[in-house]
């Protein structure tokens, strides 16, 4: 037998980034702890779609799961149909 490499199948990278900031430089006070944004990017990482809105980890879970199993092309297009900012 022998062994091949073979090229990964075209789906989307989903991320979910933790989007907590400092928001006192002095006293090190965290924001936004429990929030998170979504990102796609592309097979290759030369395309990536992050949210402007912040979301909840149950909610950023939900949304993640829409794009299960997608390709970039099915990924952009969900991501319009579904308002995603």
């Amino acid at each position: 037998m022998t062994a091949s490499r073979r090229p990964p199948a075209d789906r989307v990278t989903v991320s979910i980034l933790p989007a907590a900031r400092i928001a006192d430089g002095v006293t090190h006070v965290v924001d936004h702890d429990d929030h998170y944004s979504l990102e796609i990017s592309s097979a290759d990482g030369q395309h990536v779609l992050r949210t402007a809105t912040e979301f909840e980890w149950d909610a950023a879970l939900d949304r993640a799961a829409w794009f299960r199993n997608l390709t970039w092309a099915d990924a952009v297009e969900r991501w319009r149909r579904t308002g995603m900012t």
